[in-house]
């Protein structure tokens, strides 16, 4: 079995420190490497008995012993076992390497888990094989968000299953060479079609050598594991941002409509941009993209820019994905986005582009989230989860927002928004079970004139001010205390109103 099946995996009890999940995660993810999370050993005996993938597994010392045993038993392949905190990994037929939490400091020792992982997936292999079916027949199909994105998903490994869906299946068996080579030489007549001077346009006796040689280009490139990580690379290296040490991508979602999530991101990421924190704005892959819409109130397409999804699946970066406004970086779809070819590696590398920025704020769909929307929230540190007083549409959701909890591991937080005098947010966030952030106030009339207006809601007059608590604590969450308000310099109309000359003018 080649090393280009081998995958990092876990399965971590609910004792486990969350926060320690989110370490190992990071430091998987700084390393080059993605964690496929599990939740049980049954989730992943599920998946590993019909993928029968070669993987290093993550676990912790308190699974169970006859869980484990059983696994063991049952698989006798299955050898790469790495025990984090494992006092018991030595114990009987526990066989696994262990790596040891400092129990001062309560530190994982990252680098001895980093070289064992090493010592199995060496970092240029650390790519998992996946079938690209994200091929559709129809226009009516493109219209249709799961039909669209839910495709590239299907082969790969699900960590956000729904209740009554059937047990995950796995991937599709590897490709044989013969299948490469046709798939190959499908892509290519499809190329060859495309560019602007035909085929028949060369000599007959060259034809068959063009074509033969761009099939082997083609095989060659569909077999180059690490060409999504090479195309981001190089659209990282196009932007402005500065490489940030550490950096947080929070996805903000309401499960009610009409709750203000999309202008909630725009004018908080104002703020940030105002006081020095490096803002990304991505939109999540959606077939009812609004954010370019938004940016086209405020002002022009930028010069030679392409969305970002457009960049990912070119052969080489075709422009500039940046959209600059105010500070922030916006990377918003474009219309076409969902006509492209997603697979595992482009949607990875889509979700993973904003993370040169100190925060990504990441705009999800409302309502219930598609697959491929569940598959994104493996991206994200934190989930925001704007409510209202909409106490009993939202308690309808209870039960679907603790699901998400529990299968993607996040932490989930609430914004109460448009709160009024009488409203209740300590009752939401119990009858929720998420914790409370803060307190937007209402902005109705604010809101209602800003619709006719060509700048954002945040720089209206008055709204800053109503804003800046809430999003100060929203900051402060995000950054922690060393997160500093900057002092505003007045703008010429202030500086002219307060000068003296003018006072004198004024009262005569």
């Amino acid at each position: 079995m080649g090393k280009e099946q081998i995958h990092v995996c876990s399965v971590f009890t609910k004792k486990f420190p969350s926060e320690m999940k989110e370490q190992i995660k990071r430091s998987l993810f700084e390393a080059g490497y993605k964690l496929h999370n599990f939740q049980s050993v049954g989730e992943f005996r599920n998946w590993y008995s019909d993928y029968q993938a070669e993987v290093c597994l993550l676990l912790d010392e308190e699974i169970d012993s006859i869980e484990y045993d059983s696994l063991k038993g049952e698989f006798a392949e299955l050898n790469d076992f790495i025990f984090i905190d494992s006092q018991n990994a030595g114990k009987g037929d526990w066989t696994g390497t262990p790596v040891l939490i400092d129990k001062k400091s309560n530190e994982l020792d990252e680098v001895t888990l980093i070289e064992e992982i090493k010592a199995v997936i060496p970092i240029d292999e650390n790519e998992a094989f996946y079938d690209d079916e994200s091929e559709v027949d129809s226009e009516e199909e493109l219209e249709n968000e799961s039909d669209t994105f839910d495709s590239f998903t299907e082969g790969a490994p699900s960590y956000a299953q729904e209740v009554d869906e059937d047990p995950y299946m796995g991937e599709e068996p590897p490709l044989s060479e013969e299948e490469m080579a046709e798939i190959a030489r499908d892509s290519q007549e499809q190329e060859l079609n495309e560019i602007q001077q035909p085929i028949e346009s060369i000599e007959d006796s060259e034809a068959p050598k063009v074509a033969e040689k761009a099939v082997i280009e083609q095989t060659s490139s569909a077999n180059d594991s690490a060409s999504y990580s090479k195309r981001l690379r190089s659209i990282q290296k196009s932007l402005t941002g500065p490489q940030m040490d550490d950096f947080k991508t929070i996805g903000v979602w309401s499960p009610l409509p009409a709750m203000g999530v999309t202008s909630f991101i725009l004018n908080f990421s104002f703020f940030l941009a105002e006081n020095r924190i490096h803002t990304a704005v991505l939109e999540s892959l959606t077939s009812n993209h609004i954010l370019k819409d938004w940016l086209l109130r405020y002002g022009s397409v930028p010069d030679k820019w392409v969305s970002l999804a457009q960049n990912l699946h070119a052969d080489q970066a075709i422009g500039n994905s940046e959209w600059v406004y105010r500070g922030v970086k916006f990377f918003p779809l474009n219309t076409k986005d969902g006509k492209h070819q997603w697979n595992p590696d482009s949607f990875d590398a889509f979700y993973r582009m904003t993370g040169i920025y100190d925060v990504t704020l990441i705009d999800i769909p409302n309502g219930e989230m598609a697959a491929f929307t569940k598959e994104s929230l493996s991206y994200l540190d934190e989930l925001w989860i704007l409510v209202d007083d909409r106490v009993q549409q939202l308690n309808s959701w209870k039960g679907y927002i603790k699901e998400i909890k529990e299968s993607s591991g996040l932490d989930i937080h609430l914004i109460h928004n448009k709160a009024i005098s009488a409203s209740k947010p300590g009752i939401i966030s119990e009858g929720l079970g998420c914790n409370l952030l803060a307190e937007m106030p209402p902005l109705w009339e604010e809101t209602a004139r800003n619709y006719y207006q060509n700048h954002p809601l945040y720089f209206q007059a008055g709204v800053r001010e109503k804003v800046q608590k809430p999003y100060h604590q929203l900051a402060r969450h995000l950054i922690g205390p060393s997160f500093q308000l900057q002092e505003k310099k007045a703008n010429w109309w202030e500086q002219l109103t307060k000068s003296k000359g003018f006072q004198k003018i004024l009262n005569g």
